[in-house]
C-alpha cells in the first residue's frame, strides 16, 4: 500500500498537478511565469513551462486569449484578458503586436479609441492612450520606441464596429513604459489601413483600403516620398476616390518588398457587377513599382498575412465569401526570382471568415484564427492539413449590458500573434 501511495504521489507531482494535500498543505506550481502556476498552492511542486504562446484577439469577447503551446499541442488552458472598458458598447480589440526586444505587447481598440501596452512577461497592462478614429493595425519600431497607428476600414456596421473618416497615420512614443502622441502623417486617400516599417526603421508602407493608393513615407519628416495607384498604376484615379475595387487589407515589409493582400471580391459600377480576384501584389520598396501579382478567386478574399522569412514563404488567411461555403481556409506561396509558386492551398467547411494567421517560432505549423466561427487551428506547414482546432473560450466572470451584447455574435476572432 505504501508503494502505491508513493507511485501515485510521485506521478502527481512530476506531472504537474495542482492541489495536492500534503500534510494540510497545497503543492503546486508557484512560479507565476509557469503554465501551470497555482495561486493558492502553499507547497513547490512541478511547473511547466509554454515553449510557445499564441495571443489572439478576441473581438466579440472583449478580451485577448493567450494560449500555450507544449510539445506541439495547444493547451486547453486559456489565459485571458480582460479589454472591456466600456459596458454599453464594444471596445473590439483587433490587431496585436509584439515588440519582443523591449518585452511588450500592444492590442488596438477599434471601438473604444484605444492602445493598450502590456509587459510581455507578466501581461501586466503598463499603459493606455486615447488616439480615437478608430484604430486597426499597428507596427512598431523597436529601436526608436515608436508605435504608428492605421484606421479601421468600412465593415458595413458588423458587431457596430467603428469606422473612421481620418486620413491619418497616427505616431505613438512608448519610451519609459508610457505611451504618448508625438505625431500623425496626413495622407491623401482614406481609409489608410495596411501599414508596415522598414527594417532599418527609417520608412513606412500604408496602402488605402478604399482608394487603392499605396504610399511611401520618410518617418522622420513625415514626408511622401512615393505613391501608387495599384489597380492601374497609368491611368491612376485621384487619391481621395473611394473606388473600393482591390481592397488592400494587409501590407509587409520583407527583403526590400512589400507584400500586399487585396480582398477584392464583389465590384459595383453603376448598373454593372464584376468578380474581382483576391490578389497578392508584391512592390519594390524603392519606388512602389509593381514586380508582380498573384491572383486567387473572387471569392477568396485574402486577409492577414505571415512572412516564413527563412524560406522566402507567404501564408495567407482566406476570409472567403459568406455566399460560397467552404471558401474560407489558408494558401501557402513562396515568392522567388520575382516569381509566385503555389504550394498548397486548403478550404473547407471548418473554415469560417478566416482572419489573423501566425507562424510557430518552432513546430512546423501555422496558427489560424477564424472570425466567423471563434476557432484558431493550427495548421501543417507542409501540406495543409488541420492539426488541432481549439475553441477560444470566454471569460463568464464578466457581465455586460444588454446594448453590448446585441453587438457581441460570438468571439469573432481578430489578429493574433506568436511569442
Amino acid at each position: 500500500m505504501k508503494i502505491n501511495i508513493f507511485i501515485i504521489t510521485y506521478i502527481i507531482f512530476f506531472l504537474g498537478c495542482k492541489n495536492i494535500i500534503n500534510n494540510n498543505l497545497i503543492v503546486g506550481c508557484l512560479d507565476e511565469t509557469a503554465f501551470n502556476y497555482d495561486p493558492i498552492a502553499e507547497i513547490e511542486g512541478s511547473c511547466l513551462y509554454a515553449e510557445e504562446k499564441i495571443y489572439v484577439s478576441t473581438q466579440g469577447y472583449d478580451q485577448v486569449n493567450i494560449l500555450n503551446v507544449i510539445e506541439g499541442e495547444v493547451q486547453d488552458k486559456q489565459n485571458i484578458i480582460t479589454v472591456d472598458y466600456n459596458e454599453n458598447f464594444m471596445d473590439t480589440p483587433h490587431y496585436i503586436d509584439i515588440d519582443k526586444i523591449n518585452n511588450l505587447w500592444f492590442v488596438t481598440l477599434i471601438n473604444s479609441g484605444k492602445i493598450l501596452m502590456y509587459d510581455l512577461n507578466t501581461n501586466i497592462i503598463l499603459d493606455s492612450v486615447f488616439v480615437g478614429d478608430s484604430p486597426a493595425l499597428i507596427a512598431h519600431d523597436a529601436t526608436k520606441k515608436r508605435l504608428y497607428v492605421s484606421r479601421m476600414m468600412p465593415m458595413n456596421g458588423m458587431m457596430g464596429m467603428s469606422e473612421s473618416d481620418s486620413k491619418k497615420i497616427q505616431v505613438l512614443d512608448y519610451s519609459n513604459q508610457m505611451l504618448a502622441k508625438i505625431s500623425d502623417y496626413e495622407l491623401p486617400a482614406p481609409a489608410p489601413h495596411g501599414l508596415d516599417i522598414s527594417d532599418n526603421g527609417n520608412f513606412l508602407f500604408v496602402a488605402s483600403n478604399t482608394s487603392d493608393w499605396v504610399y511611401k513615407i520618410d518617418t522622420e519628416s513625415g514626408e511622401i516620398l512615393n505613391e501608387i495607384f495599384i489597380t492601374d498604376p497609368n491611368s491612376p484615379l485621384p487619391p481621395n476616390t473611394e473606388i473600393n475595387y482591390n481592397k488592400p487589407i494587409q501590407l509587409k515589409y520583407f527583403d526590400n518588398q512589400i507584400f500586399i493582400t487585396c480582398s477584392a471580391g464583389k465590384f459595383y459600377n453603376g448598373q454593372t457587377e464584376e468578380d474581382i480576384p483576391g490578389k497578392i501584389m508584391v512592390l519594390n520598396s524603392i519606388d512602389l513599382s509593381i514586380i508582380s501579382t498573384y491572383s486567387f478567386e473572387w471569392y477568396s478574399t485574402p486577409w492577414h498575412i505571415a512572412i516564413d522569412e527563412d524560406n522566402n514563404g507567404l501564408f495567407v488567411a482566406l476570409s472567403g465569401d459568406m455566399t460560397n461555403l467552404g471558401s474560407a481556409g489558408i494558401s501557402h506561396l513562396s515568392f522567388q526570382n520575382n516569381e509566385f509558386i503555389h504550394h498548397w492551398t486548403t478550404t473547407g467547411p471548418e473554415f469560417s471568415s478566416c482572419h489573423g494567421i501566425a507562424i510557430s517560432k518552432i513546430y512546423n505549423q501555422v496558427y489560424l484564427s477564424g472570425r466567423g466561427n471563434g476557432i484558431l487551428h493550427s495548421i501543417n506547414k507542409n501540406d495543409g492539413t488541420i492539426l488541432q482546432s481549439t475553441t477560444i473560450l470566454m471569460d463568464n466572470n464578466i457581465h455586460h449590458s444588454q446594448n453590448h451584447d446585441e453587438y457581441s455574435h460570438g468571439a469573432m476572432l481578430g489578429g493574433i500573434a506568436v511569442y
